[in-house]
């Protein structure tokens, strides 16, 4: 579709998922306006310098959302438990539906999580399935894309990297296949969902660019980079105090469940979808 100067409406615009889907939008001709709680921090004169218009406020307050979504042509709902927690997830959830219900808005396309469908039991996957269904019955124009894993996990120190090699490590198994994607092919597969309503509205795309355990993982590492990465195998209860207790029923529970994903399928919507080792190598500046 032609972009013709439309707008798209981002929730969290300063963090990693909807930074990057804000950078590819605009990248490819959209004005993009976000919400964010800060309009002065780092991240959002960051935003701007790119081109996006910002919002400040809070996802809880509806009248922040309504100034968000004003004439805006689609939404990207990034919802954010690691900052709220599952309960105000779930409501920030229902307030941006109702937001971009309200407003008309021609199609949301909300961020849920791998594996939300599953019937877990698991709080962290069913938060993002009770937003998925609130959405489906305010009616709006909708596409579900469910990141898996994020490669950076692997690697970045607000995402306890060293735990993911230890304790997560222990706790799925290290020999478990586990789906994984790039946060910038997310925002890029976002984008090219934008783009193409005609074909993405109705669907459901669980989105990885591998599909990888931790002990190929740590061979890739091992070549890319030269070493093994840093593992600190902390207990169950210890990373449940200083990691996030959320997190640790859906480890547990992908290391008990059969993990699939059709790479192939996402890799024709994105052609450039990274691997684990060539995302890795272009982390590292292409060596």
């Amino acid at each position: 579709m032609s972009k013709g100067g439309k707008r798209i409406a981002i929730t969290g615009v300063t963090g990693s998922q909807g930074g990057a889907t804000a950078r590819r939008l605009l990248r490819d001709g959209w004005r993009v306006r976000g919400l964010t709680r800060n309009t002065g921090s780092a991240g959002a004169r960051a935003m701007a310098a790119a081109g996006a218009e910002l919002i400040q406020g809070d996802m809880g307050d509806r009248a922040a959302l309504d100034r968000l979504v004003d004439g805006a042509h689609g939404v990207y709902g990034v919802t954010d438990f690691f900052r709220n927690g599952l309960v105000k997830e779930v409501e920030h959830g229902r307030l941006i539906a109702e937001a971009a219900r309200d407003a008309r808005v021609a199609h949301v396309v909300f961020p849920s999580v791998g594996l939300a469908d599953r019937n877990s039991g698991v709080p962290y996957l069913e938060a993002k399935w009770a937003i998925e269904k609130h959405l489906e019955r305010t009616g709006v124009p909708l596409t579900v894309i469910r990141p898996t894993l994020f490669l950076e996990d692997l690697v970045e120190l607000r995402y306890a990297a060293p735990v993911w090699w230890g304790t997560v490590r222990r706790l799925v198994g290290k020999d478990k296949r586990l789906l994984w994607i790039a946060v910038a092919d997310v925002g890029a597969i976002a984008a090219r969902v934008f783009a193409s309503p005609e074909t993405f509205i109705g669907q459901k795309l669980t989105l990885a660019g591998d599909f990888r355990s931790f002990t190929e993982a740590k061979e890739i590492f091992k070549r890319v980079r030269g070493r093994a990465p840093l593992a600190l195998p902390l207990p169950v209860w210890l990373t449940r105090r200083l990691v996030n207790a959320d997190l640790v029923p859906m480890w547990e529970w992908l290391g008990r469940n059969p993990i699939e994903g059709d790479v192939d399928a996402i890799r024709r919507i994105h052609p450039e979808l990274m691997d684990m080792e060539t995302w890795l190598r272009q982390r590292n500046g292409g060596q």
